[in-house]
Protein backbone atom coordinates (compact mmCIF):
# COMPACT_ATOMS: atom_id res chain seq x y z
CA UNK A 1 0.00 0.00 0.00
CA UNK A 2 3.28 2.68 0.53
CA UNK A 3 4.13 1.90 -3.15
CA UNK A 4 0.55 2.45 -4.39
CA UNK A 5 0.56 5.99 -2.37
CA UNK A 6 4.12 7.00 -3.37
CA UNK A 7 2.80 6.56 -7.21
CA UNK A 8 -0.25 8.37 -6.43
CA UNK A 9 1.44 11.09 -5.90
CA UNK A 10 3.87 10.88 -8.71
CA UNK A 11 0.96 10.10 -10.86
CA UNK A 12 -0.38 13.68 -9.59
CA UNK A 13 3.30 15.33 -10.77
CA UNK A 14 2.69 14.21 -14.23
CA UNK A 15 -0.43 15.92 -14.63
CA UNK A 16 1.23 19.45 -14.03
CA UNK A 17 1.88 22.01 -16.68
CA UNK A 18 -0.74 24.05 -18.20
CA UNK A 19 -3.69 22.62 -20.38
CA UNK A 20 -4.70 26.19 -21.59
CA UNK A 21 -5.74 26.02 -25.03
CA UNK A 22 -3.02 27.54 -27.88
CA UNK A 23 -3.17 30.67 -29.20
CA UNK A 24 -1.89 31.93 -32.31
CA UNK A 25 0.20 34.59 -30.84
CA UNK A 26 1.63 33.55 -27.42
CA UNK A 27 1.28 35.76 -24.33
CA UNK A 28 4.67 36.16 -22.71
CA UNK A 29 3.08 35.66 -19.36
CA UNK A 30 1.65 32.69 -20.82
CA UNK A 31 5.28 31.19 -21.67
CA UNK A 32 6.85 32.19 -18.43
CA UNK A 33 4.07 30.35 -16.37
CA UNK A 34 4.43 26.80 -18.64
CA UNK A 35 8.36 27.36 -18.28
CA UNK A 36 8.26 28.36 -14.50
CA UNK A 37 5.69 24.85 -13.92
CA UNK A 38 7.88 22.87 -16.08
CA UNK A 39 11.25 23.56 -13.63
CA UNK A 40 8.85 23.53 -10.70
CA UNK A 41 8.04 19.92 -11.40
CA UNK A 42 11.16 18.82 -12.45
CA UNK A 43 12.24 20.31 -8.87
CA UNK A 44 9.52 18.39 -7.33
CA UNK A 45 10.89 15.18 -8.85
CA UNK A 46 14.20 15.25 -7.20
CA UNK A 47 12.04 16.26 -3.70
CA UNK A 48 13.62 19.88 -3.53
CA UNK A 49 10.42 21.06 -2.19
CA UNK A 50 11.00 24.71 -1.16
CA UNK A 51 12.83 25.38 -4.79
CA UNK A 52 9.85 23.45 -6.33
CA UNK A 53 7.38 25.87 -3.89
CA UNK A 54 9.41 29.13 -5.32
CA UNK A 55 9.11 28.45 -9.00
CA UNK A 56 5.56 27.40 -8.86
CA UNK A 57 4.29 30.60 -6.72
CA UNK A 58 6.17 32.65 -9.54
CA UNK A 59 3.97 30.74 -11.95
CA UNK A 60 0.88 31.48 -9.99
CA UNK A 61 1.76 34.66 -10.26
CA UNK A 62 2.73 34.71 -14.24
CA UNK A 63 -0.71 33.26 -14.83
CA UNK A 64 -2.65 36.08 -12.52
CA UNK A 65 -0.35 38.51 -14.91
CA UNK A 66 -1.63 36.19 -17.88
CA UNK A 67 -4.98 36.69 -16.91
CA UNK A 68 -6.48 33.34 -17.97
CA UNK A 69 -8.38 31.06 -15.68
CA UNK A 70 -7.38 28.46 -16.93
CA UNK A 71 -3.79 29.07 -16.22
CA UNK A 72 -4.33 30.00 -13.10
CA UNK A 73 -6.85 26.85 -11.74
CA UNK A 74 -3.92 24.92 -13.21
CA UNK A 75 -1.05 27.17 -10.81
CA UNK A 76 -3.24 26.38 -8.11
CA UNK A 77 -3.34 22.95 -9.10
CA UNK A 78 0.03 22.29 -8.91
CA UNK A 79 1.15 23.94 -5.95
CA UNK A 80 -1.58 21.63 -4.05
CA UNK A 81 0.17 18.65 -5.70
CA UNK A 82 3.64 20.15 -4.35
CA UNK A 83 2.04 20.20 -0.82
CA UNK A 84 0.29 17.24 -1.23
CA UNK A 85 3.57 15.76 -1.97
CA UNK A 86 6.22 17.58 0.58
CA UNK A 87 3.72 16.27 2.94
CA UNK A 88 1.69 19.66 3.73
CA UNK A 89 -1.80 18.48 3.75
CA UNK A 90 -3.31 21.32 5.13
CA UNK A 91 -2.05 24.29 2.56
CA UNK A 92 -2.48 21.32 -0.24
CA UNK A 93 -5.75 20.84 0.09
CA UNK A 94 -6.07 24.50 0.37
CA UNK A 95 -4.69 25.16 -2.89
CA UNK A 96 -6.77 22.01 -4.48
CA UNK A 97 -9.98 23.75 -3.64
CA UNK A 98 -8.74 27.36 -4.80
CA UNK A 99 -8.28 25.38 -8.18
CA UNK A 100 -11.65 23.71 -8.02
CA UNK A 101 -13.00 27.22 -7.07
CA UNK A 102 -11.46 29.02 -10.32
CA UNK A 103 -12.50 26.25 -12.33
CA UNK A 104 -15.68 25.77 -11.63
CA UNK A 105 -16.30 29.40 -11.62
CA UNK A 106 -15.46 29.72 -15.32
CA UNK A 107 -16.85 26.63 -16.10
CA UNK A 108 -13.13 24.95 -16.90
CA UNK A 109 -14.68 20.84 -16.65
CA UNK A 110 -11.79 19.33 -16.92
CA UNK A 111 -9.64 21.01 -14.81
CA UNK A 112 -12.27 21.15 -11.67
CA UNK A 113 -12.50 17.18 -12.11
CA UNK A 114 -9.12 17.05 -11.86
CA UNK A 115 -8.53 18.95 -8.79
CA UNK A 116 -12.02 17.04 -7.31
CA UNK A 117 -10.44 13.82 -7.93
CA UNK A 118 -7.35 14.80 -6.22
CA UNK A 119 -8.88 16.00 -3.10
CA UNK A 120 -10.78 12.60 -3.40
CA UNK A 121 -7.41 10.74 -3.31
CA UNK A 122 -5.98 13.09 -0.74
CA UNK A 123 -9.05 12.65 2.20
CA UNK A 124 -8.71 8.55 1.05
CA UNK A 125 -4.97 8.87 1.91
CA UNK A 126 -6.09 10.61 5.55
CA UNK A 127 -8.91 8.32 6.13
CA UNK A 128 -11.71 10.91 5.61
CA UNK A 129 -14.87 10.50 4.01
CA UNK A 130 -14.17 10.37 0.52
CA UNK A 131 -15.86 10.84 -2.61
CA UNK A 132 -16.30 7.64 -4.77
CA UNK A 133 -17.05 7.97 -8.49
CA UNK A 134 -17.89 5.71 -10.76
CA UNK A 135 -16.58 5.34 -13.99
CA UNK A 136 -15.37 8.41 -15.60
CA UNK A 137 -16.98 9.45 -19.17
CA UNK A 138 -14.03 8.74 -21.68
CA UNK A 139 -14.01 11.97 -22.87
CA UNK A 140 -11.45 13.04 -19.55
CA UNK A 141 -7.61 13.38 -19.91
CA UNK A 142 -5.47 9.95 -19.20
CA UNK A 143 -4.07 11.44 -16.02
CA UNK A 144 -7.72 12.05 -14.63
CA UNK A 145 -8.77 8.46 -15.12
CA UNK A 146 -5.15 6.97 -13.17
CA UNK A 147 -5.69 9.69 -10.47
CA UNK A 148 -9.48 7.92 -10.28
CA UNK A 149 -8.28 4.33 -10.73
CA UNK A 150 -5.63 4.70 -7.77
CA UNK A 151 -9.01 6.54 -5.75
CA UNK A 152 -10.84 3.62 -6.82
CA UNK A 153 -7.90 0.97 -5.78
CA UNK A 154 -7.36 2.81 -2.18
CA UNK A 155 -11.33 2.28 -1.62
CA UNK A 156 -11.07 -1.44 -2.37
CA UNK A 157 -13.51 -0.67 -5.35
CA UNK A 158 -11.29 -2.69 -8.31
CA UNK A 159 -14.02 -3.44 -10.92
CA UNK A 160 -13.82 0.49 -11.09
CA UNK A 161 -10.53 0.37 -10.93
CA UNK A 162 -9.55 -1.88 -13.68
CA UNK A 163 -12.10 -0.17 -16.18
CA UNK A 164 -10.68 3.47 -15.55
CA UNK A 165 -6.89 1.62 -15.99
CA UNK A 166 -8.65 0.40 -18.95
CA UNK A 167 -9.46 3.56 -20.34
CA UNK A 168 -6.01 4.58 -20.09
CA UNK A 169 -4.68 1.28 -21.97
CA UNK A 170 -7.35 1.84 -24.73
CA UNK A 171 -6.38 5.32 -25.55
CA UNK A 172 -5.08 4.85 -29.25
CA UNK A 173 -2.79 7.91 -28.93
CA UNK A 174 0.74 6.75 -29.32
CA UNK A 175 3.36 9.94 -28.01
CA UNK A 176 6.00 9.67 -25.51
CA UNK A 177 3.45 11.18 -22.81
CA UNK A 178 0.34 8.57 -23.59
CA UNK A 179 3.01 5.56 -23.31
CA UNK A 180 4.43 7.07 -19.79
CA UNK A 181 -0.08 7.00 -19.01
CA UNK A 182 -0.20 3.51 -20.35
CA UNK A 183 2.89 2.08 -18.38
CA UNK A 184 1.59 3.88 -14.98
CA UNK A 185 -2.17 1.67 -16.07
CA UNK A 186 0.15 -1.71 -16.02
CA UNK A 187 1.89 -0.73 -12.74
CA UNK A 188 -1.35 0.38 -10.92
CA UNK A 189 -2.61 -3.23 -12.38
CA UNK A 190 0.28 -5.27 -10.97
CA UNK A 191 0.14 -3.64 -7.60
CA UNK A 192 -3.84 -4.40 -7.93
CA UNK A 193 -2.90 -7.78 -8.70
CA UNK A 194 -0.40 -7.78 -5.66
CA UNK A 195 -3.39 -6.93 -3.15
CA UNK A 196 -5.91 -9.89 -4.32
CA UNK A 197 -2.71 -12.32 -4.44
CA UNK A 198 -2.72 -12.90 -8.08
CA UNK A 199 0.92 -12.90 -7.84
CA UNK A 200 1.16 -14.56 -11.84
CA UNK A 201 -0.58 -11.57 -12.55
CA UNK A 202 1.36 -9.07 -11.06
CA UNK A 203 4.45 -10.78 -12.56
CA UNK A 204 3.21 -10.46 -15.92
CA UNK A 205 1.88 -6.43 -15.38
CA UNK A 206 5.90 -5.84 -13.93
CA UNK A 207 7.46 -7.19 -16.66
CA UNK A 208 5.37 -5.13 -19.71
CA UNK A 209 6.48 -2.13 -16.83
CA UNK A 210 9.65 -3.04 -17.15
CA UNK A 211 9.78 -3.42 -21.06
CA UNK A 212 8.24 -0.62 -21.69
CA UNK A 213 9.77 1.70 -19.26
CA UNK A 214 13.17 0.67 -21.18
CA UNK A 215 11.56 1.10 -24.97
CA UNK A 216 10.11 4.82 -23.79
CA UNK A 217 12.82 6.20 -21.39
CA UNK A 218 10.90 5.73 -18.05
CA UNK A 219 13.86 4.64 -15.55
CA UNK A 220 11.81 6.07 -12.29
CA UNK A 221 8.87 3.94 -13.19
CA UNK A 222 11.17 1.06 -14.34
CA UNK A 223 12.91 0.80 -10.85
CA UNK A 224 9.26 0.35 -9.26
CA UNK A 225 8.69 -2.44 -11.01
CA UNK A 226 11.99 -3.90 -10.06
CA UNK A 227 11.18 -3.26 -6.34
CA UNK A 228 8.09 -4.93 -7.18
CA UNK A 229 8.92 -7.50 -8.90
CA UNK A 230 11.40 -8.38 -5.73
CA UNK A 231 8.60 -8.69 -3.75
CA UNK A 232 6.85 -11.12 -6.19
CA UNK A 233 9.59 -13.52 -6.85
CA UNK A 234 10.73 -15.98 -4.44
CA UNK A 235 14.67 -16.91 -6.29
CA UNK A 236 16.60 -14.35 -3.47
CA UNK A 237 19.83 -14.04 -6.07
CA UNK A 238 17.02 -13.11 -8.66
CA UNK A 239 15.69 -10.61 -6.06
CA UNK A 240 19.06 -9.36 -4.90
CA UNK A 241 19.41 -8.27 -8.41
CA UNK A 242 16.48 -6.61 -8.91
CA UNK A 243 17.05 -4.54 -5.63
CA UNK A 244 20.47 -3.60 -6.56
CA UNK A 245 19.26 -2.61 -10.28
CA UNK A 246 16.43 -0.55 -8.56
CA UNK A 247 18.94 1.11 -6.04
CA UNK A 248 21.32 2.08 -9.24
CA UNK A 249 18.52 3.66 -10.98
CA UNK A 250 16.87 5.36 -7.76
CA UNK A 251 21.18 6.79 -6.89
CA UNK A 252 21.19 8.33 -11.01
CA UNK A 253 17.85 9.39 -10.35
CA UNK A 254 18.47 11.07 -6.64
CA UNK A 255 15.67 9.94 -5.24
CA UNK A 256 16.11 9.46 -1.56
CA UNK A 257 12.68 7.67 -0.58
CA UNK A 258 13.35 4.79 -3.44
CA UNK A 259 16.84 4.38 -2.29
CA UNK A 260 15.65 4.30 1.40
CA UNK A 261 12.94 1.64 0.70
CA UNK A 262 14.94 -0.53 -1.41
CA UNK A 263 17.60 -0.12 1.00
CA UNK A 264 15.11 -1.79 3.73
CA UNK A 265 14.91 -4.43 1.32
CA UNK A 266 17.85 -5.05 0.87
CA UNK A 267 18.64 -5.24 4.42
CA UNK A 268 15.68 -7.67 5.34
CA UNK A 269 17.47 -9.70 2.70
CA UNK A 270 20.69 -9.00 4.20
CA UNK A 271 19.35 -10.43 7.49
CA UNK A 272 17.50 -13.38 6.11
CA UNK A 273 20.65 -14.89 5.05
CA UNK A 274 22.40 -13.73 8.51
CA UNK A 275 25.19 -11.82 6.41
CA UNK A 276 25.74 -9.08 9.01
CA UNK A 277 29.11 -7.46 7.34
CA UNK A 278 26.64 -6.85 4.68
CA UNK A 279 23.63 -5.71 6.93
CA UNK A 280 26.08 -3.42 8.52
CA UNK A 281 27.47 -1.74 5.45
CA UNK A 282 23.81 -1.38 3.80
CA UNK A 283 22.56 -0.03 7.40
CA UNK A 284 25.29 3.19 6.93
CA UNK A 285 23.94 3.74 3.31
CA UNK A 286 20.64 4.61 4.44
CA UNK A 287 22.06 6.68 7.34
CA UNK A 288 23.60 8.65 4.47
CA UNK A 289 20.28 8.52 3.06
CA UNK A 290 18.03 9.73 5.94
CA UNK A 291 20.85 12.47 6.73
CA UNK A 292 19.98 13.92 2.85
CA UNK A 293 16.41 13.09 3.33
CA UNK A 294 16.50 15.58 6.60
CA UNK A 295 18.69 17.94 4.99
CA UNK A 296 16.64 18.38 1.89
CA UNK A 297 13.43 19.01 4.02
Amino acid sequence: MKQLVVLAAMLMLAACGSSGQKNPVENPYTERMKELSSNGVAAMQRERWLVAERLLERALQAAQLANDPDLIATAWYNLGTLHVSAGDVQKGEAALKRASGVAQRHRLEILNMRAKVALALLHQRQGREAWQPDVLGSGYPADIHLIAARLSQLQLRYDVARQEYDLVLRNSEVDRAAMLYKIEAHMGLALLAEQQLDHETAKQETALVSNMSRDVGAPRLAAHALLLSAKLIQDEAQKRDNLQDALAIYRALEDLQGQSDTLHQLMHLAEHNGDHIELQRLQEELDQVGEHMVADQ
